[in-house]
């Protein structure tokens, strides 16, 4: 007796093509990423779908899937607003952002694999690049492409699920206040670390360096509670320090 297609052992696929939904979710999601629509911008449904020239239902999902990966916040009765976190909200997210990568770096060192790390090299080359040609728009894509690489490269895939909700939202406050010059300089010892160094002190770095640096841009002391993640970090020179910064009990 002949098999049917689906008693087959083969498996066929055939790519699904995207929904307007989708498309709309991808344009909406380039253009805050780039900061051509800006935290707090109010998103207004019938001017955006008539831009788009889709119908509100259909816009609706897409602003349902950029609420689920925390690029817009959804306010009954108030409207839609490009994710605007507050300073408590980046502090909460860095902590979790900090513990997330530094696992994610622990797992790169250890597993060491030599297509992994020249793909993290080659984006810190094209970083390098992007600094020297003061491209700054350039560069910020291209840093948080080298951090997605690492959770990308630890595989483990909630590692990478849970980096990315905390990644969207965050990058909308670093992108104000990043110093590229400082960034790849940053990247460039944790690349370092990733290569040559114990899966203990790519931990330590990534994490320690992470923390340190948000503090930094909160203006805020790091508090004690938070102290003991921090034990190995790059100072204002570019020299890795091993020891915690100055504690604060706030």
């Amino acid at each position: 007796m002949s098999k049917s297609v689906l008693e087959t052992d083969f498996v066929l696929t055939m790519e699904r093509p995207a929904s307007l939904a989708e498309v709309a979710a991808k344009k909406l999601r380039e253009a805050i990423l780039a900061g051509l629509l800006p935290s707090g911008t109010r998103l207004i449904e019938t001017d955006v779908s008539q831009r788009f020239g889709i119908s509100r239902s259909t816009l609706r999902q897409a602003l349902q899937t950029l609420n689920r990966e925390g690029l817009i916040e959804i306010q009954k009765n108030r409207g839609t607003y490009v994710a605007n976190p507050r300073a408590e909200d980046i502090e909460h997210m860095s902590l979790l952002r900090g513990l997330i990568e530094g696992a994610a770096a622990r797992l790169v060192a250890a597993r060491r694999d030599p297509a992994s790390l020249a793909r993290l090299r080659q984006v810190h080359d094209r970083q390098r690049l992007a600094v020297g040609g003061e491209d700054r728009e350039g560069f910020i894509e291209l840093h948080w492409q080298f951090h997605q690489g690492i959770c990308e490269e630890a595989g483990n895939p909630f590692i990478l699920q849970s980096w990315t909700v905390l990644g969207n939202t965050i990058r909308l406050y670093y992108r104000l206040v990043m110093d590229i010059r400082t960034a790849v300089r940053d990247n460039a010892h944790y690349l370092a670390y990733l290569e040559h160094e114990s899966p203990d002190a790519a931990e330590e770095l990534l994490r320690g360096q992470l923390l340190n640096r948000a503090y930094y841009h909160l203006k805020k002391p790091i508090p004690a509670s938070v102290l003991p993640y921090v034990r190995r970090y790059v100072d204002f020179d570019g020299r890795i320090r091993s020891g915690h910064p100055k504690a604060s009990h706030a």
